[in-house]
């Protein structure tokens, strides 16, 4: 199956927690339900739009970075103790043959102006919430296609 994924979104997973309210205030009482839902706003972009999506998380514990793909292809990445995400999202910026089609997310000024020296784009947290509000509105959009043809097709019979 093709994939319909023509860019990459890396996302500081974090640095976006912090920067939204509601979930810098989920964090503070119970810090894996606000990266739940982190994941699952930003699946509506994974989903729904040209970019394959990949957060990466400051460290979880020993040996090298956990990477696993959630249901329905987004990936989730852990730096190892004692690293931090960022290097993680250089590294795999770096790594990119085509640095041109990453975007990635973060409000950290260092980090944004080392990617962006490897040629790729960075939006800060608010840039992201627009971009998943416009999402969100398209998929609300292509629902109502839907529904209209579904409409359609039954006035036939």
């Amino acid at each position: 199956m093709k994939s319909h994924h023509t860019h990459h979104l890396i996302v500081d997973g974090h640095s976006v927690i912090h920067a939204w309210e509601d979930l810098r205030k989920l964090h503070v009482r119970r810090q894996a339900a606000a990266r739940e839902e982190l994941l699952q706003r930003l699946s509506v972009l994974h989903d729904q739009t040209e970019y394959a999506v990949t957060v990466v998380f400051d460290g979880r514990g020993e040996g090298k970075p956990e990477l696993s793909r959630e249901p329905g292809g987004m990936q989730v990445a852990y730096s190892v103790k004692d690293q931090t995400a960022d290097a993680v999202i250089e590294r795999m910026v770096a790594g990119f043959r085509t640095p041109d089609r990453i975007v990635v997310v973060t409000n950290d000024n260092a980090e944004r102006m080392t990617v962006e020296s490897f040629g790729a784009m960075v939006l800060d947290a608010d840039a992201l919430e627009d971009l998943l509000d416009h999402a969100r509105t398209d998929q609300g959009g292509q629902l109502e296609k839907i529904k209209n043809k579904a409409r359609g097709f039954g006035r036939r019979y």
